[in-house]
């Protein structure tokens, strides 16, 4: 009887003090999917207001002015304080690639001034209150609903429809 060997992947070293697994699990306990997911469920939020009229809220957390050593340990924080104030519907992913949080909450109950600013204090405490005063100051948050109270804010066009302007 013949013997059949399976051809199994070795565990490689990630560094001295990490193997591929530990690394994998650390990943996963970040709570934001990747780019693509991400622009992908912004666009079918899009088109789901649209047809049902109820409307989402856009948050972006921008990390740029953050020194590239230290961006990934700032938005792992920023991730878990978003995640910590949010629904399990709110969907929290990479806008942009290791620069950019995006998190979409769906079918919030109006675009009024309280609602908006209610979601947008809560938000930006938890965050602050998680990363602390100076990589705070070094973030910048930036907050639309779809679909516009104003037509002509072209900003939000180009920031609620990254998928289209990558075709640009």
């Amino acid at each position: 009887m013949a013997t059949l060997k399976l051809g199994l992947p070795k565990i490689k070293k990630i560094s001295d003090n990490h193997d591929a697994a530990t690394y994998f699990d650390k990943r996963l306990l970040f709570p934001a999917v990747q780019e693509a997911f991400f622009v992908q469920m912004l666009r079918l939020e899009r088109r789901r207001t649209e047809r049902s009229g109820r409307p989402f809220m856009l948050v972006l957390i921008e990390g740029e002015r953050l020194q590239r050593e230290s961006r990934g340990l700032a938005f792992y924080r920023v991730a878990s304080a978003v995640a910590s104030c949010t629904r399990e519907t709110d969907v929290l992913g990479w806008y942009k690639q290791d620069v950019t949080l995006g998190l979409l909450i769906t079918e919030i109950a109006s675009t009024d001034g309280t609602t908006v600013d209610l979601l947008t204090a809560k938000i930006s405490a938890a965050v602050q209150q998680t990363v602390g005063d100076d990589t705070y100051n070094k973030l910048t948050l930036r907050f639309r609903t779809f679909p516009f109270e104003d037509s002509n804010d072209s900003d939000s066009d180009e920031l609620l429809f990254p998928d289209l302007a990558a075709r640009l």
